[in-house]
């Protein structure tokens, strides 16, 4: 259902030449949890908003279910965002000054997916599954990392996307609240189909998932299943 095919990327600043990734080639099956793990400054985050359509590659192509984002237009892409991608970012870019209620509901605002009247069943049974019903109607500057975490998730999934882009999603939690979003993460792969990438600098979480890639200077230098006892 994805496809990275000869992925180049590189930056210039006044007196220097970042290659953030070099001929990046992976395939992604649907249903699959898939970690991409490496150092700072080794491609992560440019590889990530490339699969999200926020950058395009120099050259190369990324495919979703065949259609190659580089010849779509930035509407169009932000079009695929909203129906078929959920993005949860590192720091969560929540507004604090909303309920968890409105900020999950900003993708069903902006794509059209479902009626204005099916919103608050569609957020109810996303809000049930992460068990945050309680937590709705509560400005999201008064709850804690990990139930701000979680809101992040369900407005990341309200619109049914079926691929989940997350960035270091457990980067500001405790050990519990890290294991809690992995296990609901590998919930919504197992048993509501969805495609999980995570990308992290934790190994444990790496491991918990069905697939590593690693990149290290812009380069895929590892792609490995994980074998479970």
């Amino acid at each position: 259902m994805l496809k990275v095919q000869k992925i180049n990327k590189t930056y210039y600043s006044t007196n220097e030449k970042i290659e953030a990734l070099k001929n990046a080639s992976f395939n992604i099956s649907q249903g699959e949890m898939l970690a991409i793990v490496g150092p700072s400054g080794s491609g992560k985050t440019t590889l990530v908003n490339i699969i999200a359509g926020f950058l395009l590659p120099d050259s190369g192509s990324v495919f979703i279910n065949d259609v190659n984002l580089s010849e779509l237009s930035s509407r169009e892409r932000a079009g695929m965002r909203g129906n078929f991608i959920g993005y949860i970012a590192q720091d969560y870019l929540l507004i604090d000054s909303d309920t968890a209620y409105q900020n999950i509901q900003i993708p069903l605002q902006y794509s059209g997916k479902y009626k204005k009247k099916e919103h608050k069943n569609q957020i109810g049974q996303i809000a049930k599954v992460l068990g945050i019903e309680k937590l709705l109607h509560k400005k999201t500057n008064k709850l804690s990392g990990g139930e701000r975490q979680r809101v992040a998730i369900a407005r990341a999934i309200v619109n049914n996307q079926e691929l989940i882009l997350a960035d270091e999603p457990t980067g500001a939690l405790d050990i519990d609240n890290r294991n809690n979003v992995v296990e609901i993460l590998r919930d919504l792969q197992e048993n509501h189909n969805k495609t999980v990438v995570i990308i992290t600098h934790d190994l444990e979480v790496a491991n918990m998932c069905d697939r590593i890639i690693e990149l290290h200077g812009g380069e895929i230098i590892r792609d490995e299943e994980i074998v479970r006892t």
